[in-house]
C-alpha cells in the first residue's frame, strides 16, 4: 500500500477514536470521588452515618429540589448537619498521633477512628498533621458518653446514670433530632426519679430504729410521715400508729426521769425529759410549770441551752 494512503487511514483511524472517547490517546477524567455514587436519601444517610458530612451535604443538597416532602427532609438534612459542624471543637494533634490514637484520646474508643478522619475530611490511612489542630464533633462526643455512661438504667450506680442523663440532655440541646436519644432520655428520666424516690424513703425509714433507741420517736414519727407521703404504705402506716401509742406511753416515763435528774441537779436533763413531755401532751401534769422553773434557774446563771424555743 501507499504509504500516503496509510497514513491517511491511520489519521481517520485516531480521529474516530478521539469523537468516541475511547481512551486511546488521552486519560479519561477524574470524577471528584465526593459527586460519585448514586443520590439518594439512603446513600445521604450512610454518608452522614460515616460523619462523611461534605458528601451527605452535597447529596441533600441536590435532593433538596425536589417536590414535596421530600425537599422537606432533605432540608432538615441539611440543618443536622449545619448544627453538627457548630459543635466541632478543637483538638490538638501531638507528633506521632494516628487517627486511632486520636479516637481513643477524645472518644475512648478506636472504632471512632475512620469517622474522625472522615469529619476531618481525610482517610484513616493518612496521618493527621502534628501541630495542627483536628475537629470532633462535639454532639456525637455526647452521645458517646451518654451510651457508655450505663448498660441498665435499673441496675448502674444512681451517678452514673445521673452522668448519662447529663449527657443526653446535653446531646439534645446540640441536636435535637439525635437518633435514639430522645427515647433513651425518656426512660432514663423515669427510671432515675423512681429509684431517687425509693432511696430517698429508704433513707427516712432506715433512720428510724436508732430514733427509737435514743428515745426521739417525734422525729421517727416526722421521718416516716414524709416517707409515707412520698410513697404510701399501709405498713408503714401501721408503724406510725404504734410508734405514737408507744410515744403516749413513753410520758409517764419522761416526765419521771426528769424529776429525776432535777433531783441531783442535772437540769438541762431534766429540760429535755420534760420537753419530750410537753410534744405529746402540754397539758401534763405540772410539766409546763416545771419546765418554765428550770428555764429561769438556767437564764439567772447563765446556762440555758442555745436550743431554747424561747432564747433568740
Amino acid at each position: 500500500m501507499h504509504p500516503f494512503i496509510r497514513a491517511i487511514i491511520f489519521c481517520g483511524i485516531c480521529a474516530a477514536f478521539t469523537f468516541t472517547g475511547a481512551p486511546v490517546f488521552s486519560q479519561p477524567a477524574q470524577d471528584s470521588p465526593r459527586l460519585s455514587g448514586p443520590i439518594s436519601f439512603s446513600a445521604g444517610e450512610a454518608a452522614a452515618d460515616r460523619w462523611d458530612y461534605d458528601r451527605a451535604e452535597i447529596i441533600f443538597e441536590q435532593l433538596s429540589h425536589l417536590p414535596g416532602p421530600r425537599r422537606t427532609e432533605a432540608e432538615r438534612w441539611l440543618r443536622r448537619i449545619e448544627r453538627i459542624r457548630n459543635s466541632s471543637q478543637p483538638l490538638l494533634v501531638r507528633t506521632g498521633d494516628t487517627w486511632e490514637y486520636l479516637a481513643l484520646r477524645s472518644f475512648q474508643d478506636v472504632s471512632y477512628a475512620a469517622r474522625l478522619a472522615a469529619y476531618n475530611h481525610s482517610l484513616i490511612i493518612n496521618r493527621p498533621v502534628p501541630d495542627t489542630e483536628v475537629l470532633i464533633p462535639l454532639v456525637h462526643l455526647e452521645a458517646s458518653r451518654a451510651m457508655k455512661s450505663y448498660d441498665n438504667p435499673h441496675e448502674a450506680p444512681l451517678t452514673d446514670l445521673a452522668m448519662g442523663i447529663a449527657h443526653m440532655r446535653r446531646t439534645l440541646e446540640l441536636d435535637p433530632e439525635y437518633p435514639g436519644i430522645a427515647r433513651r432520655l425518656s426512660w432514663a428520666d423515669e427510671v432515675y426519679t423512681r429509684r431517687t424516690t425509693v432511696a430517698r424513703v429508704d433513707s427516712l425509714e432506715s433512720a428510724v430504729d436508732s430514733l427509737v433507741e435514743i428515745d426521739e420517736f417525734t422525729e421517727a414519727i416526722n421521718s416516716l410521715q414524709v416517707a409515707q407521703s412520698i410513697i404510701p404504705d399501709q405498713s408503714r402506716r401501721s408503724r406510725i400508729q404504734r410508734l405514737r401509742r408507744l410515744r403516749r406511753e413513753m410520758i409517764p416515763v419522761w416526765f419521771d426521769r426528769g424529776n429525776e435528774l432535777f433531783r441531783e441537779d442535772d437540769l438541762n436533763g431534766a429540760l429535755e425529759n420534760w420537753r419530750k413531755v410537753v410534744e405529746v401532751d402540754p397539758n401534763y401534769r405540772d410539766v409546763q410549770a416545771r419546765i418554765e422553773r428550770v428555764e429561769n434557774i438556767l437564764r439567772t446563771i447563765g446556762d440555758l441551752p442555745d436550743d431554747d424555743p424561747d432564747e433568740e
